[in-house]
C-alpha cells in the first residue's frame, strides 16, 4: 500500500462520502499505525491510545470507528476488554505500490517528531470551523499533486506529514509549486525540494511573494536566496 496515493484517494473519496472531522482523523491514526508497522494486513491498536490521539472518549471513539466500518474503509474485530482491537485498512488503490524514501523517513523521524505527532491534530482542531479545514485539505491535495507529478511515487508518509503540517500553518500551495519549479530546472532530486520546503518554514516564508523577496534580483536581501539553496543542496546530500 503506498501512504502517498492512498490519502489522495481519500481525499477524492471524500468529495462524495463526507465524513466528520474526527472519523477522518481516526483514519489517519490508522493509516500512520499501518505504516510504521510495515502495512500488515491485520493491525492491533489499544482503545486508549487512539482516544488520546482523536481527542475523544471511547464511546465517540466506538462511534467513528463504526462511521467508518459501515462506510467501507475498515474492518474491526473486538478482542475483548483486556486486548487492542484489531484493525484492517481497506485500500481505495493499488496495493502493487511500493514506497520509495526509506532512508528519508528514518533521517527525519527524530528531528521532526513533534510536527508529525500534531499534523494529525488538524482535523480535530478544526473541527469547529469546517470552512477553514476544507481550504487546509484542498490546498495540501493541490501540493501533493504538484509534487506526484515531478516525483512520482517518491513522496513517503513522514514526508506526507510535514507538507501537510506546512500547509496548516498556512504555506501556500503557489509556494510548492514554486520549489518543485526550481528543483526541476536545476535537476535536483526530491530531496532539494524538501531542503527549500524545510528552510521556509524555519524562517516563517509561507508565500511566493514572501519567498521572491529573498531572490537575487531583491537588492535588500542579497545573500538569503543562496542560504536557501545552500540548505536544499545540504539536504540534497544528507539523503545520498
Amino acid at each position: 500500500m503506498n501512504y502517498l496515493r492512498e490519502i489522495n484517494a481519500f481525499f477524492d473519496w471524500l468529495e462524495t462520502n463526507p465524513l466528520e472531522a474526527s472519523t477522518q482523523t481516526l483514519w489517519f491514526h490508522l493509516m500512520a499505525v499501518a505504516n510504521k508497522s510495515g502495512w500488515p494486513e491485520w493491525f492491533a491498536v489499544a482503545n486508549p491510545l487512539l482516544q488520546a490521539k482523536v481527542g475523544v472518549t471511547e464511546n465517540t471513539l466506538t462511534k467513528h470507528r463504526n462511521y467508518l466500518v459501515q462506510k467501507g474503509r475498515i474492518e474491526y474485530k473486538s478482542q475483548g476488554k483486556q486486548q487492542a482491537g484489531r484493525y484492517r485498512l481497506i485500500p481505495l488503490t493499488s496495493n502493487n505500490e511500493v514506497n520509495h524514501e526509506v532512508k528519508y523517513e528514518a533521517k527525519y523521524a527524530v528531528n521532526h517528531e513533534v510536527k508529525g505527532s500534531a499534523l494529525f491534530k488538524l482535523n480535530e482542531t478544526k473541527q469547529d470551523s469546517g470552512e477553514m479545514s476544507d481550504i487546509v485539505n484542498l490546498n495540501f491535495r493541490k501540493a501533493i499533486r504538484v509534487i506526484d507529478t515531478q516525483f512520482p511515487a517518491r513522496i513517503n508518509s513522514l514526508q506526507s506529514q510535514h507538507l501537510e503540517y506546512y500547509i496548516s500553518k498556512g504555506m501556500e500551495h503557489d509556494l510548492v509549486t514554486k520549489a518543485v519549479d526550481i528543483t526541476r530546472l536545476k535537476k535536483k532530486d526530491i530531496g532539494y525540494l524538501w531542503g527549500i520546503l524545510q528552510r521556509c518554514d524555519e524562517r516563517g516564508i509561507m508565500t511566493l511573494a514572501a519567498f521572491e523577496a529573498t531572490q537575487p534580483n531583491q537588492p535588500l536581501k542579497p545573500s538569503t536566496a543562496s542560504y536557501f539553496e545552500q540548505k536544499a543542496r545540504e539536504a540534497e546530500l544528507e539523503e545520498v
